[in-house]
């Protein structure tokens, strides 16, 4: 049902095919289905073997759904399908054309020679812009939108085929005019090159209706990272590759779900069309739930849980691209885990705040957990649950929420473990328990919006995991770290003991990144 409203809301597809010679470069991955589910990762493909390979999931969806969708090549047709338009359409006529339309995009995607060195992203952008300017009103009253997606490798040029700053910013403020009209913009990135994927992902920070995407097994990694509970099947990246997905898949790669985010994830999962599953949600009072203690929190959960393991038993298991294995859709040891984990943080974070407010009656009173602003934890306005998975840790290893503690000592107690603080802590440690030495947990640095920018990483990304599998995960998550922690990237209006902070957690990451990586 969540998916058929996606599909409701949507009146077409405007699909962007980026042909420049950069898509040539070889760092890209592709599928290969092997015996009972499995998806092997299959590497050295150029990126234009990727766009293909999710272009014709597109035109398969757009024929049997019936999406009118209009494609466009960023650069003139050469080669074989010289002369041929760079606009190409399915499912704007009449059934029966589909077949010839479906022949003529395999035509066009085969025979493209990617022999052009540009790359004019921003002017196409503001092509589609006045297209849909000259719809808008009739999108609005018929409360539908347009999804436009781009597949490209992402780096823009100018029409001589430059690239610089003043392109990238050219770029990114035509892509901010796009999302403010009834638009849903998916960016289907084929590359692995970090500066490109970095611009693109502070756009998906700041714009709305606005969703970059990995390749499969990249963007199985940032799930993971925050919500590691969930087997993130091909299915589900295909729906959010199309604009398909349901609210809730937005943000999967970005912040670990919350408690009724959890819990309408599972009912889009395993309700049927036209069916209905019990599912009680469970209880979330962080204000008042404290004097039950852990073990009381904990059995208030115990109807949800029993449902929910009813429900997962069912259902047929699915590819997990992390672990390399068949397994169920919620891995409930992990998620109970979790949710074991975030009673006493949440608690703790809340008490903090309000302390904090307690001492600086300045600061404008606690901001999360049922109050307008950003929580702790950095939830949307609004929110009233913190992260189903937020920071856990080891407390005698870095007990942060004490007031007596100078800045030092409190980087130290994070940075190295308990009892002498003389031996440093791993990666993950580090990387998971961040926030542990963000206001308001530590009193000594002083409170700015940026700190709720942070996306934290749940610790089971981490646990149960050999060296093969937990090296990448700890390679993603630490360029999204540094990413958060660039000098670039900082406000400018920083204190003096922000910058300190910053700058000894980038020093402290990096040096056990160095470790690891070399």
């Amino acid at each position: 049902p969540a998916v058929l409203h996606s599909y409701q809301l949507c009146d077409s597809h405007l699909v962007v095919i980026d042909n420049s010679s950069l898509m040539k470069v070889k760092d890209s991955h592709i599928g290969h289905s092997g015996k009972y589910g499995a998806i092997k990762q299959m590497s050295n493909f150029s990126r234009w073997d990727e766009l293909q390979e999710a272009m014709s999931f597109n035109c398969k969806l757009a024929s049997k759904c019936w999406v009118p969708t209009k494609y466009w090549f960023l650069n003139e047709p050469t080669g074989l399908t010289a002369g041929h338009s760079k606009k190409f359409s399915l499912c704007w006529g009449s059934p029966k054309d589909v077949p010839g339309e479906m022949n003529h995009i395999k035509h066009m995607m085969k025979s493209a020679t990617l022999d052009q060195c540009r790359c004019e992203l921003t002017s196409r952008i503001s092509h589609i812009s006045k297209i849909i300017e000259r719809e808008a009103s009739s999108l609005l009253a018929r409360d539908k939108n347009i999804t436009v997606i781009f597949y490209t490798q992402g780096l823009p040029t100018n029409g001589k085929g430059q690239t610089g700053t003043t392109v990238r910013q050219e770029l990114r403020s035509e892509m901010w005019s796009l999302t403010k009209l009834p638009v849903n913009v998916i960016v289907r990135l084929c590359t692995d090159d970090e500066k490109v994927t970095s611009m693109f992902n502070d756009m998906d920070n700041t714009f709305d209706s606005f969703d970059v995407l990995d390749d499969y097994w990249g963007e199985a990694m940032e799930v993971y990272l925050h919500n590691p509970w969930l087997t993130y099947s091909k299915g589900l990246h295909r729906l959010r590759e199309v604009g398909l997905a349901p609210d809730v898949l937005g943000d999967l790669d970005q912040r670990s779900l919350t408690l009724d985010e959890i819990h309408q994830l599972c009912i889009i999962l395993f309700a049927g069309e036209g069916e209905s599953v019990y599912l009680p949600l469970p209880p979330y009072q962080p204000t008042s739930t404290r004097h039950l203690g852990r073990s009381s929190w904990v059995e208030s959960w115990i109807p949800f849980i029993v449902a929910l393991e009813g429900l997962v038993e069912k259902e047929k298991l699915q590819w997990n691209p992390i672990t390399k294995r068949m397994a169920p859709w919620i891995d409930l040891k992990k998620l109970q885990s979790s949710l074991k984990s975030q009673f006493e943080e949440s608690s703790d974070r809340f008490e903090a705040r309000l302390s904090f407010t307690r001492n600086n009656p300045r600061s404008g009173g606690p901001s999360g957990y049922g109050y307008k602003g950003r929580d702790p934890a950095g939830n949307k306005a609004g929110r009233s649950q913190p992260p189903i998975s937020s920071i856990h840790d080891n407390k005698p290893q870095t007990d942060l929420g004490v007031n007596d503690l100078t800045l030092e000592e409190a980087i130290q107690r994070w940075s190295h473990r308990s009892p002498n603080f003389k031996r440093a802590n791993s990666l993950q440690h580090l990387l998971v328990t961040v926030p542990r030495v963000f206001p308001p947990l530590n009193h000594n640095v002083e409170e700015h919006n940026y700190f709720s920018k942070w996306k934290t990483f749940d610790k089971e990304a981490f646990s149960d995991m050999g060296d093969d599998e937990l090296k990448p995960l700890l390679y993603r998550a630490t360029r999204k770290a540094k990413f958060f922690l660039h000098p670039d990237k900082l406000p400018k209006d920083l204190t003096e003991n922000q910058t300190i902070l910053f700058s000894t957690i980038w020093n402290v990451i990096a040096e056990q990144e160095a470790a690891i990586f070399g």
